[in-house]
């Protein structure tokens, strides 16, 4: 009988959950049995190794992190023998891994090893490449819209300029996402290089225009040539720029984790659903050494060379993002 082991790895999102319970259903439905490995990479050196059965997976559909728990501990050559040995003892047919953009990384180079693999791309900041969403995003990006509803009202009333730093790494899918569903007045991302006298003079048409106030959504991952560098991050360096340019009051919110918590939407529990189906539907078939994609409105298996690409964000959908600001 096949045995599957799921572990979690690398930064948690909502939606982890929905994609175990549905590895794990999926694959006593298809009579094979799953192991969990606690605290990611990290477990697996470690043997934390426990027994799932669908009784495990109840009721954790809506519920945001991952059971499992994560790290973030990367492996090396010198830690490939463990692995095998553990999966051994353990009679474990193939690795199911959720994790991020360096998780995959991870994958390909246990599938190098002789170590098969199967994975599902985790994520919010949907950097992964080969997949037009990843497991997260939307949950993710509606935390940014909802704070960003909320901040217009006390914008307004204030006649400030808000900034709002998202999460997002080196991309900016949040910012931009986030940024158009909220209402954003200017977004900035590190795919775009924009001028400080763009930003301000926006503000100042709005104001002129009798908006006296603006909400500006900026990425942390964000590095431009004007910009100071800052400790505590790139939305407060902005906002000091904006408003010693300006002389409008101006406050920084950042969103930090509160973007990766919370229970999973609709779409993100659909997605993590189906992926881990497919992903058990691999495992029956033989296959290994895939990440599971959706792509075009289909599931598909790609290698992970590709996965472990960077997937930047979109500038066609950012300069048309101009045309509501």
């Amino acid at each position: 009988m096949k045995r599957i082991a799921i572990l979690t790895a690398g930064a948690d999102a909502p939606g982890a959950n929905a994609a175990i319970r549905s590895i794990v259903r999926t694959a006593y439905y298809k009579d094979m049995e799953v192991l969990g490995v606690r605290g990611g990479f990290a477990g697996l050196l470690s043997d934390d190794v426990i027994i799932l059965t669908s009784k495990s997976v109840s009721g954790i559909l809506p519920r945001g992190g991952t059971i499992l728990g994560t790290s973030r501990t990367h492996i090396d050559e010198s830690q490939i023998q463990t692995i095998k040995e553990v999966m051994d003892r353990y009679r474990i047919t193939i690795l199911a891994v959720l994790g991020d953009r360096e998780t995959m990384s991870t994958c390909e180079l246990l599938s190098q090893n002789d170590i098969p693999v199967l994975a599902l791309p985790l994520t919010i900041d949907n950097d992964i490449n080969g997949t037009d969403e990843t497991i997260g995003f939307d949950t993710a990006v509606t935390t940014i819209a909802e704070a960003l509803d909320k901040l217009h009202t006390t914008a307004e009333a204030h006649h400030r300029v808000m900034v709002v730093e998202t999460m997002g790494g080196a991309t900016g899918w949040l910012a931009l996402y986030g940024g158009i569903s909220g209402g954003a007045d200017f977004i900035v991302i590190p795919e775009v290089e924009v001028e400080k006298e763009k930003i301000v003079d926006h503000i100042y048409r709005r104001r002129e225009s009798g908006r006296g106030f603006s909400i500006v959504v900026v990425a942390e991952g964000t590095k431009l040539p004007w910009l100071p560098q800052s400790e505590v991050g790139v939305g407060h360096a902005l906002a000091k720029e904006i408003q010693d340019a300006t002389g409008m009051e101006t406050r920084i919110t950042v969103l930090g984790h509160q973007q990766r918590g919370g229970s999973p939407t609709v779409q993100d529990r659909m997605l993590a659903t189906q992926m881990g189906i497919q992903l058990v539907n691999a495992v029956k078939e033989g296959t290994i050494n895939k990440m599971v994609a959706f792509s075009g409105g289909r599931m598909e298996l790609i290698n992970f060379d590709l996965a472990s690409q960077i997937k930047t964000a979109d500038k066609e959908l950012y300069n048309l993002a101009e045309i509501f600001y």
